[in-house]
């Protein structure tokens, strides 16, 4: 059995699913998720705190995921009986022998392999798993997995409309709590409006009649520093999130910002002439952006600080 954690925004959700989902598939594994962080995050809110971690809600639910929550009761045993054996030989010895069904090793996306895996029958997964390496294998599988389960609301069925008509490209601008939390701003690095204008040269360049479609937590901002100076429409972003995703992949080309929401939405566009433009630096360390494999090689990387 393979248990995975849930936590985080949808995009971090969906690399945490995908590639747990892959690897069930690969060994032939049961798949459980765990999203009791959901709770735990409520249960912490500090409005108080810049630097607070910024609430999220599990939305998997909302597509055709192929596996389920793990039982509350199951997993406080696994919580507690990990606890007590790394303290006691005798709970050690009941995991290893007559308990072993509720024995479970760790393994986050640092010391990861299937190797590592194989070895034992029950693995707890956690960490965010940013890497497309390992999902590619089980592209369509996953691209099935993350259709929506309910029709979209009728303001984005007529987004979807405009986006199927014409020569569509989803721009994501990211900000939020990018620029409000001071932690974030210093991990994560920005996006000029420059790098913005290269990737919508390179499209021009290429593709006539460009229609672009904007999608941001900071509409106002967008508009205030920004010209597109051509055909543009402004996602309402009062939708939910998913639904907005769903948009954004549904384009013909993306232009993402440092973000794994738009990463998604420009992995789960299946237009075979595709472009995709992205950030070139996606963190402020140099070490992050060496060492995280986010990026198909395919998507075209422009200079994003410059």
């Amino acid at each position: 059995m393979i248990i995975t954690r849930i936590s985080a925004g949808l995009g971090n959700q969906l690399f945490q699913y995908a590639t747990a989902r892959a690897i069930s598939v690969k060994l032939n594994r049961k798949l459980f998720l765990d999203n009791s962080w959901y709770d735990y995050i409520k249960s912490i809110e500090d409005h108080s705190n810049p630097n607070a971690t910024t609430i999220r809600y599990f939305l998997l639910n909302y597509f055709n995921i192929q596996s389920r929550a793990i039982n509350k009761i199951h997993l406080n045993w696994i919580k507690r009986l990990e606890i007590r054996s790394n303290n006691s030989k005798f709970y050690k010895f009941l995991l290893d022998g007559p308990l072993n069904n509720f024995s479970y090793t760790t393994i986050n996306h640092n010391n990861f392999s299937l190797e590592s895996i194989r070895k034992y029958p029950h693995v707890y997964l956690t960490g965010y798993w940013q890497n497309n390496d390992i999902i590619e294998e089980y592209k369509n599988l996953i691209y099935n997995d993350l259709i929506l389960k309910h029709p979209l609301s009728a303001n984005n069925q007529t987004y979807l409309k405009s986006i199927n008509t014409t020569n569509s490209v989803a721009i994501h601008f990211r900000r939020g709590d990018y620029q409000s939390k001071p932690k974030s701003r210093d991990v994560h690095a920005s996006c000029s409006n420059n790098y913005y204008y290269k990737g919508i040269e390179h499209l021009r360049n290429k593709i006539n009649n460009l229609h672009y479609f904007i999608f941001s937590d900071d509409r106002t901002w967008v508009k205030n520093n920004l010209d597109f100076n051509a055909n543009t429409t402004f996602i309402d972003n009062n939708g939910p999130s998913y639904e907005h995703l769903f948009l954004m992949s549904q384009c013909k080309h993306q232009i993402t910002a440092n973000s794994t929401f738009s990463w998604w939405a420009a992995w789960l566009n299946m237009n075979p002439e595709k472009i995709i433009i992205t950030p070139q630096y996606w963190y402020n360390d140099k070490h992050l952006n060496e060492t995280v494999i986010r990026i198909p090689n395919e998507w075209l990387k422009i200079n994003n600080l410059t």
